[in-house]
């Protein structure tokens, strides 16, 4: 009988010695402390792209704040009737689409993308469903080496 019991009381003194280690570890873990928020930034300015409106698609471009690394957040949206999977390529991602989905905003038809870019000129295309396609509401396009046009991102 003494062996059995034996066993149970060590059983019973090895959660006690594991919480006490466990707590040990805790008291030597200092308290990180974060600093305090920088101050806001001051409002960048809103870079907006006008075109003809179209029942079909819609889009533009703004830079409506600035990131903390001081450059601009630039927001990409598209609007589309119908798309299964929208991104955004360019200049700025090295033509990677994967990079850069666009996220569709609740149950509208509208797309949108947020970039942190630093001032400069971007060319960049929407691929909609797999199919290159410029943007509709663009200001400025170049032509591209492939017969198409990009369009053109100017940040401030």
């Amino acid at each position: 009988m003494k062996k059995k019991s034996q066993p149970s009381q060590l059983k019973s003194k090895a959660p006690a010695q594991a919480s006490s280690k466990a707590a040990a570890r805790q008291e030597s873990i200092p308290e990180v402390i974060a600093p305090p928020a920088p101050p806001a930034p001051p409002p960048s300015k809103v870079v907006a792209k006008k075109a003809p409106v179209s029942s079909k698609a819609k889009s533009g471009a703004t830079t409506p704040k600035k990131s903390r690394s001081e450059h601009p957040v630039v927001r990409l949206t598209l609007e589309l009737d119908q798309a299964s999977t929208v991104f955004v390529a360019g200049t700025f991602n090295d033509w990677n689409p994967a990079q850069h989905p666009m996220r569709k905003k609740d149950d509208t038809c509208c797309w949108f993308c947020e970039l942190t870019l630093p001032a400069g000129s971007y060319e960049y295309l929407f691929v909609v469903d797999g199919r290159w396609m410029g943007d509709p509401a663009a200001n400025q396009q170049v032509p591209n080496p492939f017969g198409g046009m990009n369009s053109v991102l100017s940040v401030a």
